[in-house]
């Protein structure tokens, strides 16, 4: 999953839910660090619990390349620069 906002972290949610590990890219350094050491991401989906085979990162690349599906779930603003990011993968 790449964003980690509400719409991407409960996207993500779901998807791990049903069993799937699920990579959720993150760009802001709070966000990454409050998942993997809270389990919740506080600032845009405060009090929901992700389950643990959720895992946050903030390397795109690693992301995308352990895929074998990619979800976008980025704000319409901020596509264009983060999708420039992930096309060399």
């Amino acid at each position: 999953m790449i964003g980690g906002g509400s719409w991407g972290t409960s996207l993500a949610r779901l998807i791990a839910q049903r069993g799937n590990d699920v990579s959720l890219w993150v760009y802001e350094e709070e966000v990454f660090r409050t998942i993997r050491l809270r389990h919740e991401n506080t600032l845009y989906l405060p009090g929901v619990s992700l389950p643990k085979n959720l895992t946050p990162s903030s390397d795109i690349k690693t992301v995308i390349e352990k895929a074998r599906v990619v979800l976008f779930a980025v704000p319409s603003q901020y596509a264009r620069p983060i999708l420039g990011q992930m096309a060399p993968f």
